[in-house]
């Protein structure tokens, strides 16, 4: 659907190509993307304007980073950690089970860090997540059960709705959130994702409380008004997309995730993280502190 909101053409970023990248972050401070190799268990730090990278193992699968006080939070398998100039410091495991594994994760307005879950066996996955709230402390508040993959989350500009995708069930909810309590409750449907295709994957919601959504088992990002009406649609030139987030200096530009499974020859940048120019404005990024 043509729109003025994409402003050209999407970017893949040099040496970027992974198995299945994920969880995108703006860092304003050093004007560098996070973002993880959910399956190789990896953090990059890419500067998109040299294509200069950082890059360190988890030791484990990792659903997320995101940008910390004094650091960064991320997962290893189902344990949030986090990395200060200190060191690395475990947080909390939210299954010592290992059933279930942390997956996309976000932080709230308030300083809140919201981490949804899935199961590590395909065959499980059905009713077995949960939407957690977790404190710096290692305090741990289930928000939400019973999902099958907690994925994309986001807020709106007022800060007083938050958004959550469950990937299985093609479904994103909203929850009356309180920034002051970084409590979410009243969960209802928001809208169904079928009409799109694929599965709902990862999330962002700009400044206009529009809905960007990565549609996995396409090559769409949809953005759409709260109620799941499609506004714009970013196509990329591969098989599955995973992710978003906005950056950049004007937080502008619309950074995409994508995964190399589907690919074939006509894919060959599948796997890359992708820059969008569009002429929305992503909320400013967040960092956990609670």
């Amino acid at each position: 659907m043509p729109s003025r909101l994409v402003g050209g053409s999407a970017r893949p970023l040099p040496g970027t190509v992974c198995g299945l990248g994920e969880s995108p972050v703006w860092d304003p401070g050093s004007a560098d993307l996070w973002w993880v190799d959910l399956i190789g268990g990896v953090i990059h730090r890419t500067d998109p304007l040299t294509g200069a990278d950082d890059a360190r193992s988890v030791g484990g699968a990792c659903g997320f980073v995101a940008l910390a006080e004094h650091g960064i939070g991320y997962a290893r398998d189902s344990t949030v950690m986090r990395s200060t100039e200190s060191g690395e410091e475990r947080v909390v495991d939210l299954d010592p089970t290992g059933l279930l594994r942390i997956n996309d994760s976000q932080v709230s307005p308030g300083g809140w860090l919201f981490c949804g879950t899935m199961a590590v066996d395909r065959g499980r996955r059905r009713g077995t997540a949960r939407l957690v709230r977790v404190g710096m402390d290692g305090s741990v508040e289930t928000v939400t059960e019973g999902l099958s993959i907690g994925n994309g989350m986001g807020w709106s500009p007022d800060g007083l709705t938050m958004y959550h995708a469950d990937t299985m069930d093609s479904t994103v909810h909203r929850y009356d959130f309180d920034p002051r309590s970084g409590r979410a409750t009243g969960r209802r449907l928001a809208f169904r994702t079928d009409a799109f295709g694929g599965m709902p994957d990862g999330l962002a919601v700009d400044t206009e409380g529009r809905i960007w959504l990565a549609h996995f088992g396409t090559p769409f990002v949809v953005c759409t008004d709260p109620l799941g009406s499609e506004i714009a649609r970013v196509e990329l030139p591969v098989a599955n997309v995973t992710s978003c987030c906005f950056g950049g200096a004007d937080l502008g530009t619309l950074f995409v995730t994508t995964s190399t499974r589907g690919a074939t020859s006509a894919h060959p940048d599948a796997g890359a993280v992708f820059a969008v120019p569009t002429s929305a404005r992503g909320q400013a990024p967040r960092r956990w502190s609670r």
